[in-house]
């Protein structure tokens, strides 16, 4: 018999993406309750712009239970927040930490059951977007004044 993780069969996209929904609010202590609060907006676009080159944009709007154009508004949104949030830099930084160790999880050639990106391509894409991100989390930082330079140095 072969082990299951060795078989690589269609995985269930909606099954992941809850699992991953959980263990973010886990990771940031804060629960999505579904208002329009600035933290809840912030909570939940740092999740959606950490999921977009991982998955398609109909799953994440299934996962949040609204239209996929409000996925796509969304990461438009993701320049916007990024320089202007330290709480969502840093909520957005546990998502995509969080989905980068999901994504190392996986066995080879998993794929969603939707034609998915959880292959290997999408991985390095996503870390690609990782260091992208760090990047620009880093010029924020400089810009932003000498009571950073703790962070930028590592200490």
């Amino acid at each position: 018999m072969v082990p299951p993780f060795l078989c690589p069969l269609p995985m269930n996209i909606q099954d992941y993406l809850v699992r991953i929904k959980e263990r973010y609010e886990t990771r940031i202590e804060m629960k999505y309750d579904g208002s329009r609060t600035r933290k809840m907006v912030e909570m939940k676009a740092a999740l959606i712009n950490a999921l977009e080159p991982v998955v398609h944009t109909v799953d994440i709007a299934q996962l949040f239970g609204c239209d996929r154009s409000t996925i796509i508004h969304t990461f438009k949104n993701h320049k916007v927040y990024l320089p202007s949030s330290s709480t969502y830099r840093w909520q957005y930084y546990m998502a995509v930490e969080l989905i980068n160790e999901s994504l190392m999880q996986l066995p080879p050639g998993v794929r969603f059951s939707r034609s998915g990106k959880g292959d290997i391509v999408q991985q390095i894409k996503q870390i690609n977007q990782t260091i992208t991100f760090l990047n620009e989390l880093k010029d924020v930082i400089k810009n932003n004044g000498k009571h950073h330079q703790l962070y930028l140095s590592g200490d």
